[in-house]
């Protein structure tokens, strides 16, 4: 199995299958979004 590298994050973090869907919940959060929008925006860009 690959190894990924570790990660840390002062004020958020956004994990899912692709980078540009953690992207998108990340944004959310830096916008003032809570964990349940940064949730939402991530799981509708996986499905784009």
């Amino acid at each position: 199995m690959p190894q990924r590298p570790t990660l840390l994050g002062a004020r958020g973090v956004v994990a899912s299958e692709h980078y540009l869907s953690a992207e998108a919940g990340l944004r959310i959060l830096h916008a003032g979004g809570n964990a349940f929008d940064a949730a939402i925006a991530a799981t509708l860009a996986e499905g784009v």
